[in-house]
């Protein structure tokens, strides 16, 4: 029965993990979406090159 819960346990925080990982994931992708976006708009304002 111990072995049962562990294995349980193990599965489901392998779950959670994966489900912040796709969290972090877009997290990550909006964040550069959103410099890109302001890095546009500076150069638009105030050319770097």
């Amino acid at each position: 029965m111990k072995s049962l819960i562990v294995r349980l346990w193990r599965d489901e925080r392998a779950v959670v993990a994966a489900e912040y990982g796709w969290v972090a994931a877009g997290l990550s992708v909006a964040t550069l979406v959103a410099a890109l976006a302001i890095a546009e708009r500076l150069e638009r304002a105030a050319p770097l090159w």
